[in-house]
């Protein structure tokens, strides 16, 4: 009868701890990424705050009842208040290249070789201007969507998007 030696005991379990840890790792490693990310939008909303506050009234990280959807709720980077409207702020902390138009479901941001596809910022705010004028009894409210980071737009800013520089200018 073969003799089994404890490591031969203990192989499928540390092989399985391994993975597991492997995968723990995995994880963490997509964590960290997603971490990086939440923190870089944070840094590009505390911009906009710091000039939205010395120049006008305004909230931040409002959450509002989603009116199209029941028990849902939306959550809206700055609303400011201007004499004839509300204006909601979706900001954007990217960098590199970004191709996109007003109409696309999707826009393409270009690090180098890398391209990441996200969401039209306009259609995400879109959802939050209606939120605003349900909870604000019909009040006029307009999208704005402001990149903070080095994000460069080839073929132009397309309408109703701006960079932190010309926030003011685009509120008076």
């Amino acid at each position: 009868m073969p003799t089994t030696s404890v490591l031969d005991t203990l192989t499928p379990i540390l092989m399985t701890g391994g993975l597991l840890l492997l995968g723990l790792v995995l994880m963490a490693g997509g964590a960290s990424i997603a971490f990086g990310a939440v923190i870089k939008g944070a840094r590009g909303e505390r911009a906009v705050r710091r000039v939205l506050t010395r120049h006008f009234e305004a909230v931040h990280d409002l959450l509002v009842p989603d009116n199209r959807e029941a028990r849902s709720w939306t959550q809206i980077d700055h609303v400011v208040r201007l004499p004839a409207c509300l204006v909601c702020i979706e900001t954007k902390n990217y960098d590199g290249l970004i191709f996109g138009s007003a109409r696309q479901a999707q826009w393409t941001q270009v690090l180098g070789r890398n391209k990441h596809r996200f969401q039209n910022p306009l259609r995400q705010n879109h959802k939050h201007v209606k939120a605003v004028e349900a909870a604000a009894g019909g009040t006029p409210t307009q999208s704005l969507v402001v990149f903070t980071g080095r994000a460069r737009f080839p073929k132009g800013l397309p309408e109703g998007v701006c960079k932190l520089e010309e926030l003011i200018e685009r509120l008076v």
